[in-house]
Parts: structure tokens; C-alpha cells; sequence
């Protein structure tokens, strides 16, 4: 009986049935989009090594009109978007918790009262974790987009103004890394 209302109480099993639930059609439009928008960075990678050129026929067609660019923007918008539906699904099962908890501090026996209590604590804390990781991804996001609409739409920045930018968002990427690897050892 103890089982059961532990169960009850917790969002565990909402949270496991969105994780198991089959990719949406967002989701594979968001992680095609992204998976296009590497090929884009890749092939330009290749010729700021100077491995392919600028007349090379396949670079010249992919960045006619700055199309790699676009891409990756829609692509940022998008999981911007499913990134902040997934923030507030979080909020809401933390604040859900919370209202839990102080129900329970009026209700049921010491010792079921302290096992709820403790229960509700790690569930809080892995919600907790992913709603910073989550936070991590949308300002990472964010800045990228910041800096892509910045080259789509030829805003005039200062190189020491443009350099700032892409190390704020270069950190961003490294302290998500640290924060996750984090996460992972503990």
C-alpha cells in the first residue's frame, strides 16, 4: 500500500511515459534540420582548411544565399520552442512536488511521512538536473541563433563585439559540458 501511494504521489510516471513516447514529428524535423545544419558547418569547415575551395561546385550550391545559415536558423527555432515546452513540463512537475510535500507534512504516519519526504527529495533533484541542463541548452541555443541572425541579416558588428559573442557562446557549450559531466560523477 506504501508502494502504490509513493507511486501516486510522484510524477515519475509521467516523465518516463514522455521519455518513451515515439519521436515526434517536431523532433525529427529539429534533429534532420540540425544534422543538415552540420553538414553545412562541416563542408565550410573543409574550406576554412583550405581542403575544398571556393569555386568547389558542391560548396558554391549548399551557400548560394546563405543557405546553411537559414537552415541552422530554423533549426534553432525550433528546438528553442521544444526546448521551452519541455522547461515548463518540468516547472510544472517540480512545483507539483513541492505542493506534494507540504501535503504531506500533515498527513500519514512519521515514519511514511519520512520515506515520502525523501522519496520526493530525489525525484526533486532529478528534476532539478534536468531542468538545468535543459536551461543550459536553450541560452546555448539562443546565442547561436543570436549569432546566425547576425550573419543572415548582415548586422554591422564590430569584430572585437562579434569575437565576445562567440566566446560567450563557445562557454556556454563548455559549462553545459562541465555541468553534465558533472551530473554524470555524482
Amino acid at each position: 500500500d506504501a508502494t502504490k501511494k509513493i507511486k501516486s504521489l510522484l510524477p515519475e510516471k509521467e516523465v518516463q511515459e514522455e521519455e518513451k513516447t515515439s519521436i515526434s514529428i517536431e523532433d525529427w524535423l529539429i534533429d534532420s534540420l540540425t544534422s543538415l545544419s552540420s553538414f553545412f558547418d562541416d563542408l565550410y569547415l573543409l574550406r576554412s582548411f583550405g581542403i575544398i575551395s571556393d569555386n568547389n561546385i558542391l560548396y558554391k550550391k549548399l551557400n548560394k544565399g546563405d543557405l546553411g545559415s537559414k537552415v541552422w536558423l530554423v533549426s534553432l527555432i525550433l528546438s528553442v520552442r521544444r526546448s521551452l515546452t519541455h522547461l515548463m513540463k518540468l516547472i510544472k512537475l517540480k512545483w507539483r512536488l513541492r505542493k506534494e510535500d507540504a501535503n504531506i507534512a500533515h498527513t500519514y504516519s512519521p515514519g511514511f511521512r519520512k520515506l515520502l519526504k525523501e522519496r520526493i527529495a530525489v525525484e526533486g533533484d532529478i528534476i532539478r538536473s534536468k531542468i538545468r541542463s535543459l536551461f543550459m541548452d536553450l541560452i546555448q541555443d539562443l546565442l547561436y541563433m543570436l549569432i546566425v541572425m547576425i550573419d543572415i541579416f548582415k548586422v554591422n558588428l564590430s569584430k572585437r563585439l562579434r569575437s565576445i559573442l562567440e566566446f560567450i557562446s563557445s562557454a556556454a557549450t563548455v559549462l553545459k559540458f562541465v555541468t553534465t559531466s558533472y551530473q554524470v560523477c555524482s
